[in-house]
């Protein structure tokens, strides 16, 4: 069995990596501190809104593969990036690529840019039946110097 990796403290056995995996366990690792913050007191604001039920909605979908649930999911975190600023340092910059669409507005061009090279090397490697460290790639990828253009 491979070993784990972890991004955000979400752990994922490298053989059985993948990208939709990874979006549905950042989602509900976001669910879960949003649901620990309504239940701890912390954020009054947040506990009558519609959203962290919305969310928990959509992870069954989304681990089912449902498309809608994929758009509903990128709404829901633009809503809560938009209504919430606070609560931005909770959503995963992985997840937001992972979702992308709208969530892709949350990003700057430069830090869209690295995500496209790491999905492209990602899909390298699964043409090449080898295994993929998302992280590893990802951290080795934001330490390489930018060379100009």
């Amino acid at each position: 069995m491979a070993s784990p990796t972890t991004t955000d403290s979400v752990s994922i056995a490298m053989a059985a990596f993948s990208l939709p995996r990874l979006r549905f366990e950042l989602l509900q690792q976001l669910q879960q501190q949003l649901r620990q913050l309504v239940e701890s007191g912390t954020m009054p604001e947040f506990s009558d809104n519609p959203l962290l039920a919305k969310l928990e909605q959509l992870l069954p979908e989304l681990e089912q593969g449902e498309e809608s649930a994929l758009f509903d999911a990128q709404q829901s975190i633009s809503l809560l990036i938009a209504n919430f600023p606070q609560l931005t340092p909770l959503v995963s910059r992985d997840l937001l690529w992972l979702l992308g669409g709208d969530c892709l507005h949350w990003m700057p061009e430069a830090e869209v840019e690295l995500y496209q090279q790491l999905e492209e090397l990602y899909h390298q490697a699964l043409e090449k039946g080898n295994d993929f460290d998302w992280v590893a790639t990802r951290q080795q990828l934001t330490t390489q110097p930018q060379g100009l253009h």
